[in-house]
């Protein structure tokens, strides 16, 4: 188990099926690593991690009040709300990164948003400097950009075999026959030896 480094303005994929482990492994090791973020948080799991809010005018409310660590919990879980937040990010956010819970709700197999492609394709470097993590327990639903833009994946144990093949960079028998909990991680990065394997984190007791 290598430590993990992450930058601002990284490209991540996280996977799994749901109850394995990545939305509890995002709060544990990544957000504390992060200095500013921004969550897409539709199924309200991360309120205690950040401001709330709910719409654009919360977004701009809290960036006035200097806030780095916010959890958009959108009122209306649409494609176009989404784009619309991806075109504020694009427009107005620096040094941020962006965090998609279940992304293949929003940016489907076949379709992805003109604003959340640029966060993802042009965004990384000067003046921007945003990150993306995407996460999913459908990645033969993903856009096969977000897959392959990211340099960092994270798989926990799926079931399907369709969604562990999807993920490309990682054996798919080697995700289909995770432990619950465990999860294997792709560093690009780590050139030599890219595939790692992290343990079920420790109970906080």
């Amino acid at each position: 188990m290598r430590p993990l480094k992450l930058k601002t303005n990284l490209r991540m994929f996280v996977a799994s099926k749901t109850q394995m482990g990545k939305t509890t492994w995002i709060k544990r090791v990544v957000l504390p690593r992060l200095p500013a973020y921004l969550v897409w948080d539709l199924k309200k799991q991360y309120g205690g991690h950040g401001v709330v809010v709910h719409d654009l005018k919360g977004l701009e409310d809290a960036l006035s009040a200097n806030c780095c660590k916010i959890i958009f919990q959108p009122l209306l879980i649409t494609d176009t709300a989404f784009e619309e937040l991806c075109e504020f990010i694009f427009f107005h956010l620096r040094g941020f990164t962006f965090i998609i819970e279940e992304v293949h709700q929003v940016v489907s197999k076949h379709k992805i948003g003109f604003y959340f492609k640029q966060l993802l394709t042009v965004c990384m470097g000067e003046p921007y400097f945003i990150g993306i993590i995407a996460i999913s327990q459908r990645c033969a639903n993903v856009h096969n950009d977000i897959i392959g833009s990211s340099g960092i994946v994270v798989c926990f144990k799926m079931f399907l075999p369709c969604d562990a093949e999807a993920i490309g960079v990682i054996p798919a028998n080697d995700i289909l026959a995770l432990e619950p909990y465990a999860c294997l991680i792709y560093n690009e990065d780590e050139r030599d030896n890219p595939i790692d394997c992290w343990p079920p984190l420790p109970k906080i007791t």
